[in-house]
């Protein structure tokens, strides 16, 4: 039974090896298994989550969806951590990359 906490449904957690959902449940708000070329513009950021962040990249990719991967252990053998992109005043990795989310959101805004 899916535990339902005031109102709303956990989707998941970052707890490693856990999760509120079902098999079932997660295929179906699993956004990889759903991808097509009319996929918004996304910019994904691969910080600790980057394996999540890589398959939801290559399922764009061959759908043909527009988007940007920033993954600093790819790009410069960085772990980052999650939101690392806050430490932009301090960071020069996620100082670059908040320069390529500006730049693609302004690319890509209506």
């Amino acid at each position: 039974m899916t535990p339902k906490i005031h109102g709303w449904l956990p989707i998941g957690n970052y707890v490693k090896g856990t999760t509120f959902l079902s098999k079932d449940d997660k295929s179906r708000y699993n956004n990889i298994l759903h991808v097509t070329g009319e996929y918004p513009p996304a910019f994904l950021l691969g910080s600790e989550y980057r394996v999540d962040m890589n398959e939801m990249h290559e399922a764009l990719d061959t759908a043909g969806a527009v988007n940007e991967l920033v993954d600093p252990l790819a790009e410069e053998g960085r772990t980052m951590p999650h939101c690392f992109v806050a430490e932009e005043r301090e960071d020069p990795t996620a100082a670059a990359a908040f320069s390529r989310l500006t730049v693609f959101l302004a690319g890509h805004s209506a």
